[in-house]
C-alpha cells in the first residue's frame, strides 16, 4: 500500500473527534513512520489524544496488523475549526 494512505487514515482517524462538538479539524503537522510493508488482510487504527483543547489537538496513533505487528506510526496536531465559518 502506498504511504500516503497510511498518513490519511492517521489524520483521518484523528480528525473525527471535534464534530460532535461543531467543529472540523484541520491538519497543521503529520509525521508518519512506514515500520513494515502490508500487502493484503486487515490493519487496526487506534487514535489516542494526548491534547484535545479548544482549538487544537495532539494525537498518537497506531496501525497495526491482524497479528499486532506496527505496520506505521504517527503524530499529527490539528487546529479546530467552528463548522459555522466556513
Amino acid at each position: 500500500m502506498h504511504g500516503g494512505v497510511y498518513c490519511t487514515a492517521i489524520e483521518s482517524a484523528a480528525s473525527i473527534a471535534v464534530q460532535d462538538r461543531g467543529q472540523f479539524a484541520v491538519g497543521l503537522d503529520n509525521v508518519t513512520d512506514f515500520v513494515r510493508a502490508h500487502r493484503q488482510g486487515r490493519l487496526d487504527i487506534l487514535a489516542v489524544p494526548l491534547h484535545q483543547g479548544r482549538t487544537g489537538q495532539l494525537w498518537t496513533v497506531d496501525i497495526t496488523r491482524d497479528d499486532g505487528a506496527l505496520v506505521a506510526s504517527g503524530r499529527v496536531r490539528l487546529q479546530n475549526v467552528d463548522l459555522a465559518i466556513r
